[in-house]
């Protein structure tokens, strides 16, 4: 099991919850110096991405 299913399995469909996924999405990246902006890029991508995904659905 990846980081991320471990943030996320069992537990609620929240922002908080997305955000530690997130985080543990991009655990040990190492970008370039150009590129160090998409970490947290990536990040708000993955937790927008899952918000839209359970929107609506009971959190």
């Amino acid at each position: 099991m990846t980081g991320v299913e471990a943030a996320l399995r069992g537990a609620p469909a929240t922002q908080a919850s997305f955000e530690t996924a997130a985080a543990a999405a991009v655990e040990g990246a190492r970008p370039l110096a150009e590129n160090a902006f998409k970490v947290p890029l990536l990040q708000r991508t993955i937790v927008r991405a899952l918000l839209e995904l359970t929107e609506g659905s009971s959190r």
